[in-house]
């Protein structure tokens, strides 16, 4: 099953970057975008090399819009202009400002902050390489694989239930790398996909759950028998999951949709969540492991392996 799970995965995560390596050698406006769920553009990241612009990478707190584009090419004449009619929104047209320019073309950028200021911003218009997508999604293949081979190993190798865990709970950050393939855009506009809404954004919300299962597997009391699957510690992490998936399958379902704003802010606060309390968790077992909280008894082979662990 792990390595179905895992072949699907790598394969999902191929499909995504077929979609952006096809974009090589098109006019690359210095940043990727996406289109989410609510028709709205966002920025995705930038290159590392533009030091400064006027809107940044989009997130919960972040809502820059872009409500003007204007394409100069090297002569100074105007090949694209573009402003937003306030009355009647629109999505805005990248894909089409960068289908008019050249690579060492200018296009200028008006931005909408959220305080309602407007700034202009100019950025070269390049053409995208490999390189390019190696330093921005290509790494993050890499590094997913890496996930995904580790937690083979650690599956391969296991002797008993505790190690099928550690493997089990790397797949969380390996779908964060692997799927982040089918977030973003180069030209070609591409609107928030099925893998996106149903797959890469409750991998947050799934890392929480897994730092959670990892934190009560290693507990004195849970590591004095021979581990096998209980309910308590290796299902209720993941009870929450459920509401999550339900609404996110109900909304595609109904509306053809998930609303990008709330299922960013469940998944990324359960995540948070699950962050924080597999760390006090871990904490109160080190403090157990060094004797400076009372408790039962723990056997001193617990007790060594317990504190490498939790000392790492």
């Amino acid at each position: 099953m792990y390595i179905l799970v895992t072949l699907a995965l790598l394969i999902i995560s191929v499909i995504g970057h077929i979609r952006l390596i096809s974009e090589v050698g098109k006019t690359f406006g210095g940043f990727f975008w996406a289109i989410n769920t609510d028709n709205q553009v966002v920025i995705v990241s930038l290159l590392p090399q533009i030091s400064s612009f006027g809107a940044s990478a989009s997130s919960l707190t972040n809502t820059d819009q872009f409500i003007g584009i204007d394409v100069k090419n090297r002569n100074g004449a105007t090949s694209y202009s573009w402003k937003q009619n306030q009355l009647r929104p629109a999505i805005v047209p990248l894909a089409t400002a960068y289908k008019y320019a050249r690579p060492g073309d200018s296009i200028t950028y008006t931005i909408l902050h959220s305080n309602n200021t407007t700034e202009q911003a100019t950025l070269p218009a390049l053409q995208f390489s490999w390189g390019m997508w190696f330093e921005n999604y290509g790494l993050a293949l890499l590094a997913g694989i890496s996930w995904l081979l580790v937690g083979t190993l650690l599956l391969v190798t296991a002797q008993d239930w505790t190690g099928a865990v550690e493997s089990i709970t790397l797949l969380p950050p390996a779908m964060l790398f692997l799927l982040y393939s089918h977030w973003g855009n180069v030209q070609q506009a591409y609107p928030a996909d099925i893998v996106f809404q149903l797959l890469w954004v409750p991998s947050f919300a799934l890392l929480g759950a897994a730092f959670i299962h990892l934190s009560l597997t290693y507990r004195p009391e849970a590591m004095r028998t021979p581990r096998r699957p209980r309910l308590m510690i290796d299902g209720l992490p993941y009870l929450p999951l459920i509401a999550l998936v339900a609404f996110e399958c109900s909304s595609f379902l109904i509306f053809g949709s998930v609303a990008a704003r709330p299922n960013l802010i469940v998944a990324l606060g359960y995540g948070v969540f699950g962050g924080v309390l597999s760390f006090v968790i871990g904490i109160i077992s080190l403090l157990r492991v060094s004797r400076i909280l009372p408790g039962a008894r723990i056997p001193h082979n617990v007790r060594r392996r317990l504190g490498d662990l939790l000392t790492l």
